[in-house]
């Protein structure tokens, strides 16, 4: 066991979320631990785990900032598409008949003839009357 081995631990730290999360921060501190530990069935086999510890300074730029508001012409053409969409949905709805008033003038005068049926005399009142 007099080979030697190299072991190398990469990691990736995004810019934007260095600017997002630590804008206001001068200097950053990234510590980390590997330890290395040999599993092995064999009983001759024999390491001690071994455990290193890795610090990282980050310096963020301060003169870069991340603009998140979405830009003006998107917010115009989403308000347009909306307004048009909701045009369209109006438009089908008044072709299918949906915004059309029921017929109040037919409505009443079912109820009349309803009414006129009511008051016509029965059979008994016309023979009493003939008589």
């Amino acid at each position: 066991m007099n080979n030697s081995a190299t072991l190398t631990v990469r990691a990736r730290l995004w810019n934007s979320t260095m600017i997002e999360d630590y804008s206001d921060a001068r200097s950053v501190l990234v510590r980390g631990r590997a330890t290395l530990k040999l599993q092995s069935n064999k009983p001759t086999v024999n390491m001690e785990s071994q455990s290193t510890e890795i610090e990282v300074h980050i310096y963020p730029d301060s003169g870069q900032e991340v603009d998140s508001s979405a830009p003006l012409w998107i917010i115009v053409v989403s308000a347009l598409a909306g307004v048009l969409l909701l045009a369209l949905i109006c438009l089908l709805l008044w072709k299918c008949g949906f915004f059309r008033r029921a017929r109040t003038r037919e409505l009443y005068e079912a109820k009349t003839q309803k009414a006129h049926m009511k008051s016509q005399p029965s059979e008994n009142e016309r023979l009493e009357e003939e008589i």
